[in-house]
């Protein structure tokens, strides 16, 4: 039996605009606020339901009385205790806008 012990050769980002140019688009939309469509502003997400929001967003939500989250398909209702920042979305979200081009 042969083991074959190469290691692939990872490239710096810089090489390859495109594929990060990609791959960042790509993590954004996982984080895209359902309000207003972008990638979620000082993110916070709803325990009950687990979709994310622009804070403002999801303050202004509150604010008219909503209690129900308005994310496509869910309508899983929720309480303003139900709301906790997302810092690790916002930290990813901060590192995709250090990488755009």
């Amino acid at each position: 039996t042969t083991i074959n012990n190469k290691k692939k050769k990872i490239t710096h980002p810089e090489h390859h605009p495109q594929s990060l140019t990609v791959a960042v688009s790509a993590i954004e939309a996982e984080f895209v606020c359902p309000i207003c469509q972008c990638p979620a502003e000082n993110a916070v997400q709803l325990k009950s339901c687990g979709h994310f929001f622009c804070q403002t967003c999801c303050e202004d939500l509150v604010s008219r009385r909503f209690t129900e989250c308005v994310a496509a398909g869910c309508r899983v209702p929720f309480r303003r205790l139900d709301i906790m920042p997302s810092h690790t979305t916002r930290n990813i979200l901060d590192m995709c806008n250090h990488f755009k081009l």
